[in-house]
Parts: structure tokens; sequence; C-alpha cells
């Protein structure tokens, strides 16, 4: 939204007046404007919305730190933590590709809820049922967070959840998030590209975000972590998915996903 993301070093690294790393480098994101023109002040004031949010969010094990940031000069620069495994959206990506490329024959991969029953022949990395019933509930304990605090993320979907070692995961990019006010709702009043895959009904009908809201784009990235990355409503164009998603015509359940998983109610 902003311009890039780079990889970088810091020495002495702090985070909230603590010295975290004291005579070491730390590997950090750093978050940039790079955006010149007429389109400049916009950006910035996005990207300071952004800044002052995640200054203002208390810390959480599933949401991504804000180290530091730098608003003094162009460009204007956030330091966040670096994912040394990427997205989630990209690992579920080369999953799929390595189940693709598979030597044996009609490679099969069956989400259950009893992980011992797991049918998948991927690899040995593979998203097990138990891994990817961990990512759920700590992408869910990440928006519960986000909810106790007033914060509606808008944009839940895996290529924005990022991979920590440890099979940690976090939610991340909160340009697109918003504080509620009492009633608990946030009306959009600007125009700009949102991503309608992962929207509710609600949204695309009354231009209102709310927990709830973050709720259905999360049961979207679920479809996308069963699917190994699938695309929702893939085989639609724009104007058909935002049809759909109106009359509540939802996403058909997954062929490897046992049906205790997946529910139409």
């Amino acid at each position: 939204m902003f311009g890039t993301v780079v990889k970088a070093e810091v020495y002495n690294l702090r985070h909230r007046g603590i010295l975290k790393t004291a005579g070491e480098w730390t590997t950090v994101a750093v978050k940039m404007t790079l955006v010149s023109g007429h389109q400049n002040e916009e950006v910035k004031a996005d990207f300071l919305a952004e800044l002052y949010l995640m200054k203002s969010l208390p810390p959480h094990r599933n949401v991504v730190a804000m180290y530091g940031s730098c608003t003094g000069q162009d460009p204007y620069l956030m330091l966040m933590e670096f994912a040394v495994h990427g997205d989630l959206k990209s690992h579920l990506m080369n999953l799929r590709e390595r189940g693709e490329n598979d030597s044996q024959e009609n490679v099969v991969y069956t989400i259950h809820l009893d992980s011992s029953k797991d049918t998948h022949r991927i690899s040995s990395e593979a998203l097990s049922s138990k891994m990817m019933f961990s990512f759920a509930l700590q992408i869910a304990r990440g928006l519960e967070h986000l909810a106790t605090n007033k914060v509606v993320h808008r944009d839940v979907a895996a290529r924005n959840i990022l991979l920590f070692e440890r099979n940690v995961v976090k939610i991340s990019d909160f340009g697109l998030a918003r504080r509620v006010g009492q009633c608990d709702v946030y009306e959009r009043t600007r125009k700009g590209l949102l991503p309608v895959r992962w929207m509710s009904p609600e949204t695309l009908l009354c231009n209102q975000f709310s927990e709830k809201s973050d709720v259905w784009s999360f049961g979207v990235l679920l479809w996308e972590m069963v699917t190994l990355g699938s695309t929702p409503y893939s085989e639609f164009d724009f104007d058909q998915v935002v049809e759909k998603i109106k009359g509540r015509e939802l996403l058909t359940c997954p062929y490897n996903a046992e049906g205790m998983i997946y529910s139409d109610d």
C-alpha cells in the first residue's frame, strides 16, 4: 500500500524502551513510503494512521510487533519483526507445489479433526491437521486481542499471516486496520482497494466493518489453509464475487475437508 518492505539489520535493538539484543545485530523488516507527487500526502497520512495504531496496541504473541519508526524525513519508516519463514499464503502454495511435483501418483491430502487420521503424503514438512489447528488457534487469539482493543483489521487473509520460529504465527499488515467507536462498527468513508473476496456480506451491503466482519474473513482464511492457498471464488470475476457474497453464497466445501470441519449453517 505504501511502497515497499525491505530486510535490514539493527544493532542494540530496543523495544518499548527495553534493550532486547545488547551488543547484537537483529534482523528487522522495514516498511517505507516510496510514493511521490500528489499521492504522497495521502500515503503519509495512511502510513501515520497505521503507525499510531501499532504504537497504541498492547503487545501480543500472535500480533506482529513494531520496534520503532522514523518520520522526520522522507521516506517514512517502520521497523517491524522479521518473519524468517515468510507469509502463510506462500507457505501453503509451496506445499501444494511440492504435492503436485510428488513422484507418487494420486497424491492425497485430507484434513481430519483427528490428526492421527491424516492422509496427506505431500512431504515430511506438510501442513498436518495438528499444525493447521495450531495456526488457526493462534490467529484466532490474535484477532481476539485486536477485538479486545477495539481494532478491526479489515484484511484478514493468509497473505497477512507471518510465520516465525517454533511454528508461531502472527497477524501483520495493519494498513487497513481501524479503531472502532462505542458501537463497535467502523464505517468506511474513503474509496480505495479492498479485499473483496475476503469481505463479509454486511461490509459489501452496508459499507461497515466490525469484529464480526473480521471473523468472516477468518473463515475465508481457514478455507485458504485447507485448500493450500487457493484463491476464494477464483472461477468468478469481481462483479460476480460481489453478487455471490451479497447473496450469501458460501465458498464450497473443499474436496479434502472432513465434513465436521465445514459447515454451511
